[in-house]
């Protein structure tokens, strides 16, 4: 019963992230800076907003070798800039993760509030669908993290920058020619 005293200086008891699949306590992994957690039963990895930014960060500045940056050479956007890595012709159409036969949408709790998170195409041209809570961060699914790097690695942000440049006009139709919509529902394009 509520007695109407201050708690405030109570101390909370910790509370552990846990797995968005099967909710069990996750692992914490520390590598260096980076500190992530992981299902001990190997459905996916936990990234709050803070190292998801600090990593997007890292990749950003590490460049693929023989990759210039668009505000290097003058050109934001020209083809010449889009030779290697992610470009704006050839963004990575969203896929099923190996195995899976149905596109059932499941909404995962977050780790660490338990409410629903939102479902997203990561830099909306990744093709990697992730659940993110606004609050806290990203939950990828097994197989999902590395994807993503991969598209990281290839110049994903700097190409995710020139997709939101587009007008919205201009970026439906090239969502619908490379095919983005293809599995989905035909009731328009408010997914992005």
């Amino acid at each position: 019963m509520w007695c109407g005293a201050d708690c405030s200086s109570l101390a909370q008891p910790e509370t552990h992230p846990r797995c968005a699949v099967c909710r069990t306590e996750l692992r914490k992994h520390t590598s260096g800076e980076w500190t992530v957690h992981l299902c001990g039963e190997g459905h996916g990895i936990w990234m709050t907003t803070p190292v998801l930014e600090r990593f997007e960060r890292f990749h950003e500045s590490v460049r693929p070798q023989g990759r210039k940056s668009a505000k290097a050479d003058g050109a934001e956007g020209s083809e010449s800039n889009e030779r290697q890595g992610v470009s704006l012709s050839n963004p990575h159409p969203p896929v099923l993760p190996e195995g899976v036969q149905d596109a059932t949408v499941a909404y995962r709790p977050c780790p660490e509030c338990g409410q629903a998170m939102a479902r997203r195409a990561y830099r909306k041209i990744s093709g990697v669908i992730v659940d993110i809570c606004l609050g806290h961060g990203v939950w990828f699914d097994a197989g999902e993290f590395e994807r993503v790097a991969q598209f990281l690695r290839a110049g994903g942000i700097e190409a995710s920058r020139r997709f939101e440049a587009m007008s919205e006009a201009r970026r439906e139709r090239l969502m619908r020619d490379l095919g983005f919509f293809r599995h989905l529902p035909k009731y328009g394009s408010h997914f992005f």
